[in-house]
């Protein structure tokens, strides 16, 4: 089964707020750097994620998104569907492709079983879970970088000083 980077790249986005502090808003520029990844790539998987209602979008110069949903009520089966779905571990189980040997083939019923199998333990799976398994001193690594003592309080993120185009400093928040 493939993997797609917007699956990848959303799981670690939801993870990144699942261990946040309940209720802290996070903007998407901050997530975008600490995890390596386009802002903009962000801002689309976070558009693909709309429909499952997982996140709340707060304006202005100390918005954010903050999860909602308790990643205990988050499957990752609806989680992959929303963001493209995945891919079969092999071509030929794809709807569209044909095989010259399908009539012969023998190992395509192990595939499907395979397939079968990974498609139900995600549909099992929650963000919870993944929560459970992660390093603990990883965790405590990557919220003691995005943790320095906040001068404006607990859940407050400050404005990210962007450049505009005509490379003059200005404020903006990714809400």
């Amino acid at each position: 089964m493939a993997y797609p980077t917007k699956i990848r790249y959303g799981l670690r986005m939801l993870l990144h707020f699942a261990f946040q502090e309940r209720g802290r808003k996070i903007p998407i520029n901050a997530i975008a750097e600490q995890e390596g990844i386009s802002e903009k790539y962000l801002e689309q998987i976070v558009n693909a994620l709309r429909p499952l209602k997982l996140l709340r979008a707060y304006r202005g110069a100390y918005g954010g998104y903050v999860l909602i949903k308790d990643p205990a009520d988050i499957q990752l089966g609806s989680l992959f569907s929303s963001l493209g779905g995945l891919s079969p571990a092999v071509p030929c189980l794809e709807k569209r492709f044909r095989c010259s040997r399908e009539a012969i083939c023998t190992t395509k019923p192990f595939w499907q079983r395979l397939d079968a199998h990974l498609l139900e333990f995600f549909k099992d799976m929650t963000l919870a879970d993944i929560m459970e398994w992660a390093p603990r001193e990883s965790v405590l690594k990557a919220l003691a970088s995005m943790d320095e003592p906040n001068p404006l309080g607990p859940g407050l993120c400050a404005p990210v000083k962007r450049r505009n185009r005509g490379n003059v400093a200005r404020e903006k928040t990714v809400a």
